[in-house]
């Protein structure tokens, strides 16, 4: 067992990947203690789960193209998702930043110390930290109601972006005004509704006032009506479509109806743990003195709507190589599932979170390759950090490189999955080399 594990240490090293060791400079060592923190890497892996899960049962289904038709039902939909998107950025940046400020003056602490100077006045087990937890308990902090309400304010925009796409679901997919509404749409459109009140007045109670009880009770609501609504989509869509499609598109709107719903959740507890006024407060009645700003939820709550957007509102289709614009009596975008899509999709969203690995390793004071005496593969300072966080190989600026020429290479294959050179091709590769 003992050689096996050598083998293994070696090989990983050998990989450039990381070796759990304790170093003195990541985000839970300020204190001088040595930890083995490393960077969340499901966080970043998560998208390309989802990109190859469906490319899998796309790849294997009779349709080869999901035509967004610009009609009533996306265009609503779009519209109700951006309203949605601004309002809820606009209230819960409200939250985080005045909610922490009133808890600063609350608590007699100064708004422009540094965030290490506040960890060590407010958090911690030595110091200052101590002294201030023996003297004022954190529940012992009490923000002024007025100015509690005044931080987090009606989310009047969050609202009424769930209501716009709840009534989205009336309309049918061809892009007409039609309203015939089926069933599950009807279903969908109320659950989006009920999803838009749980989420928005109550909640907003529970997490000013901590309301532990109240807080667990809403979530499963709200978990339940997201399952339910991407059901609910899937389902409307299908019963749309009746039985002209095989059963492995309906599979793969299932996928997309269901697999952004859960995205969406899985992006909100991201966000939640990275922000100044999320679980932090929500657990202790204190800020995050160390909110985490290029964090994967924002792009994954992006990606999770667009994954519902697209399962909800998109036109299953087989397009042919001699017609691969064919005429569905509305203006629209060909989304073709072949391997063109799937290579510019994987790596030009690819170069998210490639490039969060470095940056994240540079905001939490990651040493340059060969800084510290370990780890030296390559020995010169722009070939990135020294892999404490995701590895040696994420935390260089390679990852970047091979996403922009792979984004530039899936120019030279046509609809029909055959490669082919075109000059066209070549200046997009090379604008992509020159990126």
């Amino acid at each position: 067992t003992i050689t096996l594990t050598r083998k293994w240490l070696k090989f990983r090293r050998a990989l450039g990947l990381a070796v759990s060791k304790a170093t003195p400079h990541s985000a839970c060592c300020r204190t001088g203690v040595p930890c083995t923190m490393k960077g969340p890497l499901m966080e970043g892996l998560w998208l390309f789960i989802l990109i190859g899960a469906f490319a899998v049962i796309a790849g294997l289904a009779q349709t080869n193209v999901i035509y967004l038709v610009f009609g009533a039902r996306s265009m609503i939909g779009l519209a109700g998702y951006l309203v949605m998107q601004i309002g809820l950025w606009f209230t819960e940046n409200k939250w985080d930043e005045d909610g922490s400020t009133a808890w600063l003056e609350a608590a007699q602490g100064d708004k422009m110390q540094t965030p290490e100077e506040l960890e060590a006045r407010f958090d911690g087990e030595a110091g200052d930290a101590k002294a201030w937890a023996t003297a004022n308990k954190a529940d012992q902090v009490v923000i002024p109601q007025d100015k509690l309400k005044a931080a987090f304010p009606i989310p009047i925009g969050f609202l009424v972006g769930w209501w716009l796409w709840g009534i989205s679901y009336i309309f049918p997919l061809d892009g007409t005004t039609n309203v015939n509404p089926t069933g599950f749409g009807i279903a969908a459109c109320v659950i989006s509704f009920f999803v838009s009140f749980v989420a928005s007045i109550p909640m907003a109670d529970a997490v000013m006032h901590r309301k532990d009880g109240q807080k667990k009770g809403l979530s499963l609501l709200f978990l339940l009506g997201w399952i339910a609504l991407g059901f609910m989509s899937a389902c409307d869509v299908t019963h749309q479509i009746g039985s002209t499609l095989d059963d492995l598109t309906r599979a793969y709107i299932f996928m997309l109806c269901m697999l952004g719903p859960v995205t969406i959740i899985y992006s909100q507890k991201i966000l939640f743990g990275a922000r100044k006024m999320g679980t932090k407060w929500e657990e202790s009645g204190k800020p995050n003195f160390h909110p985490i700003v290029y964090n994967m939820g924002g792009p994954l709550f992006v990606w999770g709507w667009f994954y519902l957007w697209l399962g909800s509102c998109g036109l299953p289709g087989v397009a042919w190589e001699l017609d691969i614009y064919p005429d569905v009596g509305k203006p629209y975008i060909p989304l073709f599932l072949n391997i063109r899509t799937l290579i510019s999709f994987t790596f030009g969203c690819a170069m998210v979170p490639v490039v969060r690995f470095l940056d994240y390793s540079h905001d939490e004071d990651g040493p340059w390759c060969g800084e510290n005496k370990e780890g030296k593969v390559f020995g010169k300072w722009w070939l990135g950090t020294d892999g404490t966080y995701f590895g040696l190989f994420l935390e260089s600026p390679w990852p970047f490189i091979i996403s922009w020429v792979m984004y530039g290479f899936s120019a030279f294959w046509t609809f029909d999955n055959k490669l082919a050179f075109s000059p066209r091709a070549l200046v997009l590769l090379m604008n992509c080399l020159a990126q």
